[in-house]
């Protein structure tokens, strides 16, 4: 069962709940989905890809229950802001993305949660696989804009950002609507 199922779309700005999509010829927003969210993080389980698209940097994705208008469900930002490099403008494979919800930190699935979120809440925290430092098996020393998770008796260090509703969200029996 997806938790999220959507449509990613990259800004020019982001805010908590608040997101400015870009206007270029060729874009359009990919389809996502997210994974059951296990203690409250939850990874896209299907690839996307944005193509060439000539764009200013993006400061972070958002997520969109429609392909066109619609909507705006998650914010997405990146820690800092990222040019266009050539190639695809962004793109990710399956568990490329990260959302961590923190409401649900302590249920085993999204499945058993039920609850609402207002519009510009702060719900947790999202990173992609570019974003992560690396694995280390003792506690590190806190250094500034740097998350640590406890995962599986080791410490995943990732320049996190913090993932916020655009809408009002319910979740109900596993899947977020807005």
């Amino acid at each position: 069962m997806d938790f999220i199922s959507g449509f990613l779309g990259l800004c020019s700005a982001v805010g908590v709940g608040t997101a400015t999509e870009i206007a270029a010829p060729g874009y359009s927003r990919q389809a996502i989905r997210f994974s059951d969210a296990v203690s409250g993080a939850a990874v896209n389980s299907n690839g996307y890809d944005f193509g060439n698209v000539e764009v200013a940097p993006v400061a972070g994705r958002a997520i969109y229950d429609a392909p066109t208008g619609g909507n705006l469900l998650l914010v997405l930002p990146h820690q800092q802001p990222r040019p266009p490099q050539g190639g695809s403008i962004d793109r990710g494979e399956a568990g490329y993305l990260t959302i961590i919800f923190s409401a649900l930190a302590s249920y085993p699935t999204s499945s058993a949660f039920s609850g609402s979120f207002a519009p510009g809440s702060s719900l947790g925290s999202c990173y992609d696989l570019s974003e992560i430092i690396g694995l280390t098996s003792t506690q590190p020393n806190i250094v500034a804009g740097v998350t640590v998770l406890a995962r599986g008796g080791q410490f995943l260090q990732v320049f996190a950002s913090t993932l916020s509703a655009g809408v009002t969200l319910t979740v109900s029996r596993g899947l977020l609507a807005g």
